[in-house]
Parts: C-alpha cells; sequence; structure tokens
C-alpha cells in the first residue's frame, strides 16, 4: 500500500514555479507575433502554475500556433453559446499556456452585406 502526501510543497518551490510561469507570460509579450489583450498566471492548485493568454481574434490565437508548431482549435464556447472559441493549448518550459479567443458570432460571419438585414434586426411587421 503507498501513499501520497497531501501536503502542500514548501514556500520556495512555489516561488520557483511561479517564477517560471512569470518568464513564460514574459516570454510571450516579447515574442508574440500579434500582442495579447490580456496575459494571466494563475497557480489555483499550488503546484502548477499556468499561463493563459486572451486574443481579441482568432488571427492572434493562430499566429501563436504558427510560432509554436501547433494547430488552433474552434469549439462552440459552451452549451447554449455558440460564439467560437478559438484556443491552443501547449506546454512551454514546463509550464501549461493556453492562448485564446472568445469571438463574436457576427464578426466570424462577416458583414451583412449592404442593404441585407440580420435575423432578428430592424424590418417591416406584416
Amino acid at each position: 500500500m503507498s501513499t501520497q502526501s497531501t501536503a502542500p510543497p514548501d514556500a520556495e518551490t512555489q516561488r520557483r514555479r511561479h517564477l517560471a510561469a512569470m518568464a513564460v507570460a514574459e516570454s510571450i509579450i516579447k515574442t508574440s507575433p500579434i500582442l495579447p489583450v490580456t496575459i494571466a498566471v494563475t497557480c489555483l492548485d499550488l503546484v502548477n502554475p499556468r499561463v493563459s493568454v486572451q486574443h481579441e481574434s482568432v488571427a492572434g490565437v493562430e499566429a501563436w500556433a504558427h510560432a509554436l508548431g501547433v494547430r488552433a482549435v474552434t469549439v462552440p464556447f459552451q452549451p447554449g453559446d455558440p460564439r467560437p472559441f478559438v484556443s491552443i493549448t501547449t506546454v512551454i518550459d514546463e509550464v501549461p499556456a493556453q492562448a485564446w479567443a472568445l469571438l463574436d458570432a457576427a464578426a466570424v460571419s462577416g458583414p451583412a452585406p449592404v442593404g441585407a438585414q440580420r435575423a432578428g434586426e430592424g424590418g417591416a411587421a406584416a
């Protein structure tokens, strides 16, 4: 029978892991082809800090994916909210990282042709 320790990592280990994640965030800022709008370092479980990179467009996520040699994935954001969620997930210097963008459905489908209306917009009532 084996047991796993549930003791939290010591402060020095946590500090090193936090600083490693901060270094990854700094590297992203220095090398990102398109600058993100938000970079967050989170350490929710105290053991594995993560870097989250938010872009305003699919171009930002895809540029980073191309630079890292990975593929961006697009899925519906969540049940009942079909907005496109574009993301990549990777590991950089042993730190999990995700770049993502939550897109407006109208931005993905493009502007309506001149004179055309989208469903639910204006128009005469019958």
